[in-house]
């Protein structure tokens, strides 16, 4: 009596956990055939982010850089093998006479000017900066204090007023960057996409000549003497 008791305990525990376990499989069915018809969920793509160029004038660690200057012909620059042959090195003496000449651009280059503006208690080294266009680095060429010719001698300016640097850099260029060169406790941020001045031209035109008639045209009153005010 006990033992046919114990054995249909045994068979109907051994049919419950079969049951438990053949239940999961059916649901994970389910739930993969509900997934294969689920529609899939589009992730829109983020738009864009257009970052404007900078706006000159533009802060940086020296003051402000002012433009950049384009030009094509060349510029007046201190002649290094003529200060050599007179042993003047020093940049703080003033520039001696006869020294001074055109610097040209080289072949497929153009000059690029940097105008900086200094503030109070801030210096600019001709080391600081390059100029960066396609992939390639223009290095300083000379820097000169505004109304004064270009001085390779020179490698910082550290009083207040607007400092140039000088450099080359292709011809075909319409947008520059300005990048650190030097590695600082402070990191120093670039200035991308630029915008490359236009180019200066190194002769005004002159004034086409008028005949005395055309002349007379253009400024009717020039030789007219005021009218005397009418008396009441």
């Amino acid at each position: 009596m006990f033992a046919r008791v114990a054995r249909t305990r045994i068979m109907l525990c051994a049919g419950l956990a079969l049951l438990i376990l053949l239940a999961p499989a059916p649901c994970r069915a389910q739930d993969e055939e509900a997934g294969d018809g689920a529609p899939e969920v589009m992730i829109a793509d983020e738009p864009d982010v257009v970052v404007p160029p900078p706006t000159l004038p533009a802060h940086i660690h020296c003051g402000q850089l002012l433009k950049i200057e384009k030009q094509e012909f060349g510029v007046d620059a201190v002649d290094l093998d003529k200060v050599l042959a007179q042993n003047q090195l020093d940049p703080a003496q003033p520039i001696p006479e006869g020294v001074v000449s055109q610097r040209g651009c080289p072949d497929g280059k153009v000059l690029a000017i940097c105008h900086f503006s200094i503030a109070p208690k801030r210096s600019i080294s001709k080391h600081d900066y390059v100029l960066e266009c396609d992939g390639e680095d223009a290095v300083c060429l000379a820097m000169a204090m505004e109304g004064k010719p270009f001085d390779a001698r020179l490698g910082k300016i550290a009083r207040t007023g607007v400092a140039r640097l000088l450099f080359d850099v292709p011809a075909t260029a319409t947008t520059l960057t300005l990048r650190p060169a030097l590695i600082t406790r402070v990191p120093l941020a670039a200035l991308k996409d630029l915008p490359f001045g236009q180019a200066v031209e190194a002769i005004e035109e002159e004034p086409e000549k008028k005949g005395e008639g055309e002349a007379a045209e253009d400024n009717p009153d020039e030789d007219a003497q005021p009218e005397a005010e009418s008396k009441p």
